[in-house]
């Protein structure tokens, strides 16, 4: 079938279902409690109801095409369907089969062994989650594609369902269903009705679909981040209680049951493990989905309305206890592996370069107070609190000693420890004669920044040009703050601290690692563009590393210029690094005619380019001034030696 014919029907379907939906007869019907018993004329209209429900069905594909313009002309198809509202629709009709969840549950028991009676309730409920579940499935399969216009359109799409979801209220119906089901075969384990174990992998199976729909999605549309928690927010306070009841029962009331009941068992063991697999399988999204709300939060790339919503949501204690789940498998998966590896036979293990025996994974698993040993619970902050209080007693005397013993022979890698092992260590012959007499949070950020300093020198020598982009990428904000730092510190530091002596000194010597270094630290790790290249380029500022860095971290650049600038570290000669620095933090924060939007909007970059801008412009004419000065006493000595000579020449006599 052609595409443009495929999204007729598909389009045509989905209004006809619309339209009978919003009919008299059906809005009378959606007006009463849902019919024990329906009569006649309730019957015709509820088999009108599956019929369209079933037409919208059969008229999705159950797949779609992998090409690219086959992607495309699904998802033109998606979006005239679901601009007729069938989930809105469809989720109506659920909803209201929901109202009576004991009166639904019941009548799923014989789906699978008696068949969907034309006209019924359940066979309404069975076609509708099996049309809701199409439409999600496809849009899944849209977002696979991997092209970013592609995975925007299908985020628009998601919100689009998710809103019409919503606006239905389907989705709290599906978590006291799910429930009931699930008591239900706790109640009855003998019974040989599988339409409940039909029905629940029916619903963790949207579900699951959803929260991947969701997970892809609100990155593309963090504006839209509201909607989508408002509809995962009852999902997820559920979601850890159908855990205990999917949980299977003692053996001793199996055994107590009998010779059925353990053949019940037997015949109904394939869809219990079913139906578990497909929980996992939710849970395990779900807690996808809560990492991308996370990390948006983190990043403060939502809105305050939106930030507050994330907020209320992780702070929900259900999501906690997912995530204490997922936490709780993992670790039950270590201990499988590990036990596995040491299980093996030398001839199976010799390809390893680790010995599973080095790595012990205690099983936290396996006792019954887990969640009070796990990260967060009170036994292990009650330890942590011990152990902290312990080692904060000897933490000066420990850093005191390391860095005694470090200063003035930092390790720049690996070569360098060796050399040091295999030759006698030799005592340098001149230490900072002050730093021995300094506090060692002190000492140990000098010993640091030189570290620092020594492993920047190491990757120029290389034949680098500057740090790789993954690392600048990776770890930009802490190289940014590890040159800030020293600075920081030394504009804290009292008139009288000596450490103020020793950065004076710094100034004046040529010592590899100095504070007084920084910017040529900086220019080191992260190379730029010239400035003429800088104001006039295109699309090349993102090749530049130290623009990147700029861009990423526009708080943290400013604030390490600024305080290099105020700094008493500073000479003439920096300057010129220090004003190819402001001029790549200015493209960054304001932007230029190739790249407007920059970061104007970030109050703290904007505060930090006007300081530091203010910094530079201060120095600029600070160190003019002494320029000048200098100038004049040059030439005055030049004219007091010229009038000598002359005076020498005239009255050799005088000058005899």
């Amino acid at each position: 079938m052609r595409p443009a014919q495929r999204a007729r029907q598909a389009e045509d379907a989905a209004s006809k279902l619309s339209s009978l939906v919003r009919s008299p007869q059906v809005a009378q019907l959606l007006q009463q409690p849902v019919p024990a018993q329906p009569t006649a004329a309730q019957r015709a209209v509820l088999a009108s109801c599956s019929s369209r429900l079933n037409l919208l069905y059969r008229a999705m594909p159950a797949s779609l095409s992998s090409s690219s313009s086959g992607t495309e002309a699904f998802m033109q198809m998606l979006r005239r369907a679901l601009g007729q509202q069938p989930t809105h629709s469809a989720g109506v009709l659920l909803a209201w089969l929901q109202q009576q969840p004991q009166q639904l549950a019941a009548a799923l028991q014989g789906v699978l062994s008696i068949g969907v009676q034309p006209g019924t309730t359940e066979a309404v409920w069975c076609i509708g989650m099996q049309a809701v579940a199409r439409l999600a499935e496809l849009l899944l399969d849209c977002c696979a594609a991997k092209s970013s216009s592609c995975t925007a359109t299908v985020a628009e799409l998601t919100v689009n369902m998710t809103q019409q979801l919503l606006q239905s209220g389907v989705l709290s119906g599906w978590t006291e269903l799910a429930k009931l089901l699930l008591q239900q075969r706790q109640q009855q384990p003998s019974s040989r009705c599988e339409g409940d174990w039909w029905a629940l992998l029916r619903l963790f199976e949207v579900m699951h679909t959803l929260f991947d729909l969701w997970s892809g999605a609100v990155p593309y549309v963090p504006s839209h981040a509201t909607t989508m928690v408002a509809a995962a927010l009852p999902l997820l306070q559920q979601l850890h209680c159908y855990g205990r009841l999917l949980a299977p029962g003692s053996a001793a009331a199996a055994a107590a049951a009998g010779s059925a009941a353990a053949e019940a068992a037997a015949t109904d063991r394939s869809g219990s493990e079913e139906v578990w697999s497909a929980y996992n399988m939710v849970q395990l999204v779900s807690g996808d989905f809560v990492y991308q709300l996370g990390r948006l939060f983190m990043q403060q790339q939502l809105d305050s309305g939106a930030a507050a919503e994330v907020n209320s949501l992780l702070c929900e204690p259900a999501v906690a206890q997912l995530l204490l789940q997922l936490l709780a498998v993992d670790t039950a998966v270590l201990h499988q592996q590990h036990s596995d590896e040491q299980q093996q036979t030398p001839t199976e293990n010799s390809k390893q370069q680790l010995r599973a025996d080095l790595l012990p994974i205690p099983a936290f698993h396996q006792h019954q107070d887990m969640l009070q040993l796990l990260p967060g619970g009170q036994a292990f902050l009650d330890t942590a609190a011990e152990q902290l209080g312990s080692r904060w007693q000897q933490w000066p005397a420990t850093v005191g000693s390391c860095c005694a013993a470090g200063a003035g022979a930092t390790a720049a890698g690996g070569r360098a420890v060796q050399r040091q092992r295999q030759q006698p260590r030799q005592q340098p012959q001149q230490q900072h004669a002050n730093v021995t007499h300094l506090e060692s949070p002190v000492q140990l950020l000098l010993t640091s920044n030189a570290l620092h300093h020594g492993q920047l020198r190491a990757v120029l020598q290389g034949g680098s040009s500057c740090l790789p982009p993954e690392l600048l990428q990776q770890a930009g904000l802490q190289l940014l703050q590890a040159l800030a730092a020293p600075l920081q510190q030394l504009q804290l530091a009292a008139r009288d601290d000596p450490w103020r002596t020793v950065a004076a000194e710094a100034v004046e010597g040529t010592e590899a690692g100095s504070i007084s270094r920084q910017l040529l630290a900086l220019k080191a790790a992260a190379s730029g563009l010239p400035l003429p290249e800088l104001v006039h380029a295109g699309c090349d500022l993102e090749a530049s590393p130290l623009f990147s860095l700029a861009a990423a971290h526009p708080e943290a650049f400013t604030a390490l210029l600024d305080c290099f600038l105020r700094s008493p570290m500073l000479q003439a000669a920096d300057m010129l690094a220090a004003v190819e620095g402001v001029a790549h933090a200015a493209v960054a924060v304001l932007g230029s005619s190739f790249r407007p939007l920059g970061a104007v909007l970030n109050t703290a970059a904007v505060t930090g380019l006007a300081s530091a801008i203010s910094s530079c412009a201060k120095r600029a004419v600070q160190l003019t001034r002494a320029a000048v000065a200098q100038q004049f006493q040059a030439a005055a000595g030049i004219a007091q030696v010229a009038g000598a000579a002359a005076a020498a020449m005239y009255f050799p006599a005088a000058h005899n």
